[in-house]
């Protein structure tokens, strides 16, 4: 039986997010002072830039795919699916 080590996998997840967050998607563009998009002052970048930057807000979801996969093998990914629609669409998830 495997043994449950929540503070481990959170602190695995929270690193890898912001590491892959911080120093791949954003993080390049702030150092080199590169801007993205902005709503505010009409202001957008090259596009290679905006793909980083809208990349990077997706790097939660896709490491807690990548993790829950690695962790408990394909099941644990439609077990996560299942669990993350069910709740957030008030469906019933097949995949439980």
């Amino acid at each position: 039986m495997e043994q449950r080590r929540p503070l481990r996998d959170a602190a695995a997840f929270s690193g890898i997010t912001l590491g892959l967050s911080y120093l791949v998607f954003w993080g390049p563009l702030a150092l080199m002072g590169i801007p993205a998009i902005s709503f505010v002052a009409n202001i957008r970048g090259p596009i290679w830039a905006i793909v980083l930057f809208l990349m990077g807000g997706f790097v939660p979801s896709a490491v807690a795919f990548i993790l829950a996969g690695s962790l408990k093998g394909q099941g644990g990914c439609g077990r996560f699916s299942g669990a993350v629609f069910s709740s957030a669409l008030g469906c019933a998830g097949t995949s439980r």
